[in-house]
């Protein structure tokens, strides 16, 4: 839980796949001081000790909350769960990632049994700690079901801020909003930021969503120039897709039919944006 909601406060996305970047490594590199009857004693590492450049104020962190230097990824634990179960109003993005609410429920499911719960008490003055049980499950479990579930979307906006070592990024929208985000290491070349910045860029990926259904982050996996062609991309992402507990007739029967052999190998996202536009001409001029 501690990495998710650490990385969530630094970059905007609480996973990311491959190794650990040395900062998150240090950060949560937890030290064991003592173990007494039913608890155990640790140290962890302040941010501005590990992860300073991380959490400094920068444009790319607009609409995230500010983090205090001298908290460690605990105290960022602690911000997390007693926003979800509602003791306070800190870090209240918290409630709207699908990440760390999995991950707390996993950690109040490891006893095996739904009573069971934990606490974390600091010994310094000045530091908040927090209680889990049964109640903050259901509080998070009753989030969860709010969110939205991520989607894949090709979106275009103007390229305003980069952290080109991260992969970092944002997307000033054509409404005027903005939508921050992470380059998929294994899919996209982080030069492409440079020779990008301070254009219009078209992106696709994954959204991630609030519980309003508006666009939290993104998670992008090829990005390109934005050319007249792809005006059909300058919607904001939304996470409530309208109409769309309807099922047309004739769907459920095609469904059954359909030759789902056909989808392997396939990745929707390997297509190049031109590619899709292509398609979607293809399938206009068929109707």
């Amino acid at each position: 839980m501690a990495e998710r909601v650490t990385r969530l406060r630094a970059t905007g996305i609480s996973t990311a796949r491959g190794a650990r970047p040395k900062w998150l490594e240090e950060t949560l590199a937890f030290a064991i001081t003592g173990f007494g009857a039913g608890s155990i004693g640790f140290r962890a590492f302040c941010l501005v000790e590990t992860a300073r450049d991380r959490f400094v104020y920068s444009p790319l962190r607009k609409g995230r909350e500010r983090v205090d230097l001298e908290d460690t990824a605990l105290d960022l634990v602690g911000e997390a769960v007693r926003s979800v179960t509602g003791e306070s109003e800190t870090a209240p993005g918290m409630c709207d990632d699908r990440g760390v609410l999995e991950a707390m429920l996993a950690v109040g499911r490891a006893a095996g049994n739904p009573d069971a719960g934990y606490a974390l008490t600091p010994d310094e003055a000045g530091r908040r700690g927090f209680a889990w049980d049964r109640a903050s499950s259901a509080r998070a479990e009753a989030r969860l079901g709010m969110l939205p579930p991520a989607r894949g979307f090709i979106v275009a906006g103007r390229l305003d801020g980069i952290e080109h070592d991260d992969g970092r990024f944002l997307l000033r929208l054509k409404d005027g909003s903005f939508l921050p985000g992470q380059l998929d290491a294994g899919a996209v070349d982080r030069e492409v930021l440079r020779s990008l910045w301070g254009t219009d860029a078209t992106v696709t990926g994954v959204v991630h969503f609030r519980a309003d259904g508006s666009p939290r982050a993104m998670l992008a996996r090829h990005m390109m120039s934005r050319v007249d062609r792809h005006e059909a991309f300058d919607r904001t992402p939304c996470g409530h897709v309208p109409g769309a507990a309807a099922i047309p007739p004739g769907v459920v029967e095609r469904a059954r039919n359909f030759d789902w052999d056909a989808l392997k190998g396939a990745w929707p996202g390997d297509e190049t944006i031109e590619d899709l536009l292509a398609e979607l001409a293809e399938l206009r001029s068929v109707r």
